[in-house]
């Protein structure tokens, strides 16, 4: 698969208890991987170029780009 392609790759994710800690689900469309844990109904965003270790969540809910936006949508 070609770097490009990859870029227009997106994948969902899911956990559930009790195998996980919690429920969560993700999408990830390189670099971004959002993830929402509706117990706590929190979102986490992380640029994995950045941040390959997503130590830093810089999900802002009131400054969202609208490319994240539709990648919120999604989600929900």
């Amino acid at each position: 698969m070609k770097l490009k392609e990859k870029e227009n790759l997106v994948m969902f994710e899911e956990t559930y208890a009790p195998e996980a800690i919690q429920d969560r689900f993700a999408v990830l469309h390189f670099p971004w991987h959002l993830i929402f844990t509706p117990d706590e109904n929190r979102y986490e965003l992380f640029n994995l170029k950045k941040d390959p270790k997503e130590k830093i969540n810089i999900f802002k809910k009131n400054s969202l780009s609208p490319s994240m936006k539709r990648l919120k949508k999604q989600l929900d």
